[in-house]
């Protein structure tokens, strides 16, 4: 891990304040996530980009809800661990279905398929899931789709869109401050290895839990972002 420009007791105060703050404020009945906003600078993002995913050490989401599309090996775990799935079979039967395939896979946040079978379900409903943002993600005949679930829970994505703001949870507020801070510090360690001139295209990293505003207010009553750098 590369050594962090953040000053990390600094960090911990500051994990701290966003903690007290959710407490402070309005009872939710959902589990709320830590966010993570970063806003780069000397970074132009018609010329560069930045789109990568990282597993992180602790889970960064409460819930997930996930459908496999399995070889029989995995669909024995599926049916032994209750997890959903739908057999290739039953979905190539119904590849003509344009609308129910969306409608199918936007129930869903992930897609998981085997690996021997993903070439088949990409050529035979790829273009339908691409429309609606739900490619599938491999699970290899090494992994279990437990552990690929688990791995999921863990993982982040980092990805430009014309524009210098990138945001993503890092986080869940059920977690302790310390998880927090690892999952802070590796996150960001790996974002900087990402930038072209790594730290000096940070200009400022906010955390805010999901109910916080993000921009300064004059109310002090509202919870706003707390800055980190």
């Amino acid at each position: 891990i590369l050594m962090s420009k953040l000053n990390q007791e600094q960090l911990r105060q500051q994990i701290a304040e966003v903690f007290a703050l959710n407490e402070a404020g309005k009872k939710r009945n959902f589990v709320q996530s830590v966010d993570l906003q970063v806003l780069l600078r000397d970074f132009n993002p018609k010329t560069m980009s930045v789109k990568a995913n990282i597993d992180l050490l602790h889970p960064v989401r409460s819930n997930l809800k996930v459908i496999v599309i399995p070889n029989v090996k995995h669909r024995d775990e599926c049916i032994k661990n209750k997890v959903p799935f739908r057999d290739f079979d039953d979905i190539k039967k119904e590849s003509k279905d344009k609308r129910g395939i969306m409608k199918w896979a936007r129930k869903w946040d992930r897609i998981l398929v085997s690996s021997d079978l993903n070439k088949k379900v990409i050529k035979t409903i790829g273009k339908i899931l691409s429309q609606v943002k739900k490619m599938p993600t491999q699970v290899p005949e090494s992994q279990t789709v437990t552990g690929k679930i688990e791995q999921q829970m863990r993982t982040i994505h980092f990805k430009t869109q014309k524009c210098t703001y990138l945001a993503t949870s890092i986080g869940i507020e059920t977690q302790t401050q310390e998880q927090i801070r690892q999952n802070v510090v590796k996150g960001l360690n790996f974002l900087v290895a990402q930038l072209p001139k790594g730290w000096l295209n940070i200009k400022t990293l906010h955390l805010k839990t999901t109910m916080m505003r993000c921009k300064e207010t004059k109310n002090p009553k509202k919870r706003v972002a707390v800055r980190i750098d």
